[in-house]
């Protein structure tokens, strides 16, 4: 079913990777879960011996997981959720803000 993670070796074997070696290898580092995944680097995956071709797969592999909404693959979106949230107080502030030109010479007094 799309949009579910059904384990490393599943998921190595969709993106033409299962027979390989690497889930033993990503196994022994830790990244067997989505959200592992997802925090690889290119240098990570080059520190692990995986051949350029190969982490290419696996990055797109990742993607989508992420555009099939995989629950953990797509935790960089919480980020700019907050980043967006911290935005809004400030910007609906403006009134108290336009009205207060003088508490910048408050601080520098």
């Amino acid at each position: 079913k799309p949009g579910e993670w059904y384990g490393l070796d599943a998921f190595l074997a969709d993106i033409g990777l299962g027979k390989c070696g690497y889930a033993d290898l990503l196994r022994e580092h830790g990244l067997d879960s989505p959200e592992a995944l997802v925090a690889l680097t290119p240098p990570r995956l080059q520190r692990l011996g995986m051949t350029q071709r190969h982490a290419m797969k696996l990055r797109m592999g990742i993607a989508e997981l992420r555009a099939m909404g995989v629950a953990g693959a797509g935790t960089s979106a919480a980020p700019a959720e907050a980043d967006s949230q911290a935005s809004r107080p400030s910007s609906s502030t403006p009134s108290a803000g336009a009205a207060t030109p003088s508490s910048s010479t408050h601080s520098a007094a």
